[in-house]
């Protein structure tokens, strides 16, 4: 990091710290929803019916594992990734740029 700023870990933990600290039910008025944090390739989220990965600055092997991943997502649940995703059980459903916090980014979504 900068002098005198934050380091990567410092910057992460103070960022995973506020997620924790936010009522995500006050906030998804869709019913149950679970948000989950960390290392998606050590994390089981098959179950999800929703998934989105800030994938932007993931490498071809990253992105072949998120894909083969996605494999396992039941029939009908929708991945939002930064990147494009190359599996035969993946249906790109749309394609376009959304405004990002940082600038506009481009997002892939398909449904398995």
């Amino acid at each position: 990091g900068e002098e005198g700023g934050e380091d990567e870990a410092e910057a992460l933990a103070r960022v995973v710290g506020e997620l924790r600290a936010l009522d995500w039910r006050a906030l998804t008025p869709l019913g149950p929803t679970a948000y989950v944090t960390g290392d998606m390739f050590e994390s089981e989220w098959t179950q999800a019916d929703v998934v989105y990965v800030a994938s932007l600055l993931f490498t071809p092997p990253m992105l072949e594992r998120l894909a083969q991943q996605c494999s396992g997502l039941r029939a009908g649940a929708v991945v939002a990734s930064l990147q494009p995703l190359t599996s035969p059980l993946l249906e790109l459903r749309s394609q376009g740029f959304y405004k990002m916090s940082w600038h506009y980014a481009e997002v892939f979504v398909y449904v398995r």
